[in-house]
């Protein structure tokens, strides 16, 4: 019962963050467009990209950032994304001998 629920928790709080990520992002992204001069200045675009990425709390994320600025697919940088998160799945559970009920992450 714990259990469940701090993984709920974790699921709620990752959720959160997220949106407040996205938020952040389309704001900063609205005040950028909405000024003429910061508009066409290329080092204005690299700014905002190195503060969405530097918001990331998690590496995984970041891998898939920068495969999108890249130039990869939605898709190929979920793939991306999916596959970093399965092998620090698989990791965590090789350390935790196999118990799952050992895999709480705090933050």
């Amino acid at each position: 019962m714990m259990h469940s629920a701090i993984v709920a928790f974790q699921f709620y709080d990752k959720l959160t963050q997220r949106l407040s990520h996205v938020t952040s992002s389309l704001g900063s992204l609205a005040n950028l467009v909405s000024d003429a001069r910061r508009l066409y200045n290329p080092y204005e675009w690299l700014g905002m990209q190195e503060k969405i990425k530097s918001r990331y709390t998690m590496e995984e994320e970041r891998l898939m950032f920068e495969a999108m600025m890249a130039g990869k697919s939605v898709k190929q940088a979920l793939a991306i994304y999916t596959d970093a998160m399965e092998k620090k799945r698989q990791k965590a559970t090789a350390s935790s001998g196999g118990n799952e009920e050992e895999d709480i992450e705090l933050f």
